[in-house]
């Protein structure tokens, strides 16, 4: 029988490092698409820089790890989903972990599982994306 390795913790920290890239880019795109904060609000009213709202510049490492989220079970994407794409609430204020959890109908120490877990199988199947640096 083949063991996996478990990921060490600099793989995990990596990989985390990551997660909170491609989160932030999810977090912009989402807010050009359908939740505009005030400052995007006033570019598509203004043309301030440009015609209209931004079109965000999707780095390809970001669509990279994408892909490989898509792939993970649904409880584990949905867990690194929110854990790491939805940082604001929408009355602007940050997500706690807490509420993060009451939003997927699970409690607190699931959700850090869940998203443990989907980190661990993104280092095994995705930890080439992690430049030598990031670690």
């Amino acid at each position: 029988m083949n063991a996996v390795l478990r990921p060490d913790r600099y793989d995990m920290n990596g990989m985390r490092l990551l997660l909170k890239r491609w989160g932030s880019v999810c977090e912009l795109v989402r807010n050009w698409n359908s939740y505009p904060t005030s400052d995007t609000t006033y570019r598509a009213v203004h043309g301030g820089g440009g015609n209209g709202l931004p079109i965000p510049d999707v780095p390809s490492i970001v669509l990279q790890i994408n892909h490989y989220i898509l792939r993970l079970p649904d409880e584990n994407m949905n867990a690194i989903t929110i854990a790491y794409a939805w940082q604001l609430n929408p009355g602007g204020g940050w997500w706690e972990w807490s509420d993060k959890a009451i939003a997927l109908g699970i409690n607190e120490h699931t959700l850090r599982s869940r998203e443990r877990r989907g980190r661990e199988l993104l280092c095994q199947t995705a930890g080439y994306l992690m430049p030598d640096g990031l670690t």
